[in-house]
């Protein structure tokens, strides 16, 4: 998006030179063209300081007063045709209680956004570091050669039963995926395949503690532990991808209205 917002103001100023260039023979189609162009510059600018969430809010609020701006301009046709000035009084108090809703509007909505970002902050922090221990934790680990070393236990010994020292404690991601939403829709997909992994290591890691799995023939008990080992093996590159796609934040502009 920002990368599309930088184009679009390359071309806006591109366009403003071209019309400039014009002959002042061609009248208003001059004009329009520098007042497009300029408008256009003025939007990009605006988003390069506000960031996308502001002109998102303000977008709505634009498409929330088109209406309001046709009835005003019949409204104002209508006038300038009349010559009672009560008239004018009427239609300068409608404009004004139109702009002071527009305005209420965008207040609301521009502290809305700043809580759901500050939520989405806190929660991405938080959700970085614990995917990161993580990732660090097993970056750690050969797991072929744990996969080696384990078919040489079971082979060696018919009873022999994994004892496992720990498990990946995932309070955060499990926080996190109960309100997924809060998420951007580029975030969702990896921080998802990363939790689904990590609750299915510990889905099976819990299987191993219990009575049934011990009871299981050796080479099925075998079968078990080294499928653990290797989810184990996915941990790291599930988890790049997912600290990837929080690292994409959105642009929020240049000017901060926060420490």
């Amino acid at each position: 998006m920002h990368q599309r917002v930088v184009g679009l103001l390359i071309f806006a100023v591109a366009g403003g030179l071209f019309f400039y260039a014009l002959p002042a023979a061609t009248g208003d189609v001059r004009w329009l063209g520098l007042g497009v162009s300029l408008l256009a510059a003025m939007g990009c600018v605006y988003y390069w300081l506000t960031g996308g969430g502001t002109v998102f809010v303000l977008s709505r609020a634009f498409v929330a007063l088109v209406p309001v701006a046709v009835i005003a301009v019949f409204l104002t046709l209508a006038v300038a045709q009349g010559e009672d000035p009560t008239e004018n009084r009427i239609l300068i108090a409608a404009i004004v209680v139109a702009g002071g809703w527009i305005v209420g509007f965008v207040t609301q909505e521009l502290r809305r956004l700043d809580e759901r970002l500050e939520k989405r902050r806190d929660l991405t922090k938080a959700l970085r570091a614990e995917v990161q221990a993580i990732v660090e934790l097993n970056r750690k680990f050969d797991w072929e050669e744990a996969i080696a070393e384990a078919r040489k236990d079971f082979a060696g010994d018919e009873d022999f039963v994994p004892f496992l020292l720990y498990f990946h404690e995932t309070d955060v991601l499990r926080r996190v995926v109960a309100e997924i939403d809060i998420l951007r829709n580029e975030q969702i997909e990896e921080v998802y395949a990363f939790f689904h992994l990590m609750h299915k290591i510990r889905q099976i890691a819990e299987r191993l503690e219990g009575k049934n799995y011990r009871e299981l023939p050796a080479r099925r008990r075998q079968t078990v532990y080294i499928r653990l080992l290797r989810l184990h093996g996915e941990i790291v590159d599930t988890g790049v991808r997912a600290l990837s796609a929080l690292d994409k934040e959105p642009f929020g502009g240049v000017v901060q209205w926060r420490d």
